[in-house]
């Protein structure tokens, strides 16, 4: 798989079982993760598990589109994500496209964060709530 705008990953006649783990330089408190099915129907995916580099999992229920469905995973820590496809609609090449927002665990005071979100996590397993409140004190 190359990293590249609108790029989608695909499996070799894979379906159930076929995995796809993304690994980051460091940690980063994930906040979205979009999803792209690939266009061909007969190519998608109906359920997923991500797991995470501390080992907790969440499962992911898709519909069966090519529109982008935004994931419910967010607000973990975490330095990999293996997603694995745990059910198909059907199986020839299944793949995905993802897009994957966080915010670096390693902020420094004064550093300014781009999208999608502004604040300055200075300890990522803070609270977003005490976040807020370092922030605050941040512009001062």
């Amino acid at each position: 798989m190359t990293d590249v705008p609108m790029g989608i990953w695909a499996s070799n006649g894979q379906g159930v079982a076929a995995w796809l783990r993304i690994n980051f330089k460091k940690e980063y408190q994930i906040t979205k993760i979009l999803y792209k099915d690939r266009d061909n129907s007969y190519q998608r995916n109906k359920r997923l598990s991500l797991t995470f580099s501390d080992g907790q999992s969440i499962k992911e229920d898709l519909k069966n589109t090519e529109k982008i469905q935004r994931l419910k995973a967010k607000a973990f820590v975490t330095k990999e994500i293996t997603f694995t496809v745990e059910e198909v609609y059907t199986t020839i090449n299944n793949g995905m496209a993802l897009q994957i927002w966080g915010i670096p665990c390693t902020a420094q005071k004064g550093q300014v964060m781009l999208e999608p979100t502004t604040k300055v996590h200075l300890k990522c397993r803070d609270s977003l709530i005490n976040n807020v409140k370092i922030q605050k004190r941040l512009i001062r």
